[in-house]
């Protein structure tokens, strides 16, 4: 549903009922359905993340990677090999950087990755996430949905 953010839940599920009649696998990192009902107001995302540990999967090569947030606002990021992931991945296996919260919207700025450059983005609740799959949460940017859950 990256590709379609229909405003209206309604029409969003419409859709993806055809697109899954007509064959599309209902298959995880292919279609999340979340709302604005889903998603975390600022004090709330301060509160998941900050001080934790968060995982997730890849969207490029199906590979785990990490971010560790300080209570601060610093944050780490270790994923995988370079060399294991495809040219639109991730573009080093280790990172340091500051992340804040700005209005409703988490914000990220890393040393290395992005070149450097600020980028912010909302955070969603994922009602059919589960922690085994890494998918209790969303990160919703403009290159892609990035599901990932805490790391206990």
């Amino acid at each position: 549903m990256y590709y379609w953010p229909f405003k209206d839940a309604a029409v969003a599920r419409r859709f993806s009922e055809g697109i899954l009649k007509a064959g599309l696998p209902d298959a995880s990192g292919r279609y999340y359905q979340v709302t604005e009902v889903d998603r975390l107001n600022g004090e709330q995302i301060a509160g998941l993340v900050f001080g934790r540990t968060i995982s997730g999967y890849g969207l490029w090569d199906d590979k785990r990677w990490w971010r560790e947030f300080g209570r601060d606002g610093d944050v780490f990021w270790r994923g995988p090999p370079v060399k294991e992931v495809p040219w639109y991945g991730p573009s080093v296996e280790a990172d340091s950087g500051f992340a804040r919260v700005k209005g409703d919207r988490l914000c990220e700025k890393w040393e290395k990755m992005n070149e450097g450059y600020e980028t912010c983005f909302p955070v969603f609740r994922y009602p059919r996430g589960t922690p085994g799959g890494r998918d209790d949460y969303l990160f919703v940017t403009d290159t892609g949905i990035y599901p990932w859950s805490l790391s206990e």
